[in-house]
């Protein structure tokens, strides 16, 4: 009987995740900014980080759910959209980013302005939480999103090597860019490639990403932190610091299976 049970359970589960998109992602996102408008920022974050959702405080990983729900709210309207939305072929994880506002108050003129990056997870409650959220300040106007992308993966395998984990993933690229500099960026950027980057607007594209790789300093030291790989192997994240003269910073990529190929869907990299 507890056989039987197990796999209607996992049938369910399967179910449950065949019927999320990347359009969910996009709902969860503009709720979570709707809430952030109208009740703060702190009670915003608490509500939709999950109770481990890492984001990043001065070149370190911290706990976000934790940071946002015992400190005091120090006030200030934060805004945001999603821009671009991807999603994994198991239909439980996906990313979100776009532009964000700060301003003191409602009346206030803006006086922050950047790019959002969130990772998005699906909980054993059917319920969107951010397992990881980090920003990259430009402090100059974006054009307003009219329209938001979408990608979805379609990788179909259900195996996933036994030697292979989001680490062995990124460090297999680390090690190539330790050999040959940013041209370790340019076969493993796509069409759908978006590139987040400090005090730069954001990059979307084959060519555009690729004039953007061009300025990436060959002498970046990437220490990965942790990250996560699907269950089928389609889709994983890492995240980490970036190391340059001494300044530490923090960097996100994620990456998506196409074929054999590892091909790097998102990154934010501060430097």
């Amino acid at each position: 009987m507890k056989h039987h049970l197990v796999i209607i359970s996992l049938a369910l589960s399967t179910a449950l995740h065949a019927q999320e998109s990347g359009e969910s992602i996009v709902r969860a996102e503009r709720a979570f900014a709707a809430l952030s408008v109208k009740e703060g920022i702190n009670k915003s974050f608490t509500a939709n980080f999950d109770t481990s959702c890492v984001v990043f405080v001065k070149g370190k990983a911290v706990n976000g759910h934790q940071l946002y729900s015992t400190n005091p709210d120090k006030g200030g309207v934060l805004n945001w959209e999603p821009e671009y939305v991807g999603i994994s072929s198991t239909k439980d994880i996906g990313f979100s980013t776009g532009p964000y506002t700060y301003k003191q108050s409602a009346n206030d003129t803006i006086t922050g302005r950047g790019q959002f990056t969130t990772i998005w997870k699906l909980n054993k409650d059917g319920d969107w939480k951010a397992v990881l959220d980090m920003g990259a300040s430009y402090g100059t106007n974006a054009e307003r999103v009219t329209a938001v992308k979408i990608f979805t993966s379609d990788f179909s395998s259900t195996k996933v090597a036994i030697s292979q984990s989001a680490l062995s993933i990124e460090n297999d690229f680390i090690n190539e860019y330790k050999k040959v500099g940013s041209l370790a960026f340019h076969e493993r950027v796509t069409s759908k490639s978006w590139f987040n980057r400090k005090n730069n607007h954001p990059y979307y594209g084959l060519q555009n990403v690729k004039s953007a790789i061009i300025s990436i300093p060959d002498t970046l030291h990437f220490t990965p932190i942790a990250g996560e790989l699907t269950q089928n192997g389609d889709f994983a994240y890492v995240y980490g610091t970036v190391t340059i003269h001494d300044n530490v910073e923090n960097y996100l990529r994620v990456w998506i299976r196409k074929g054999k190929e590892w091909k790097l869907i998102l990154q934010v990299l501060n430097w």
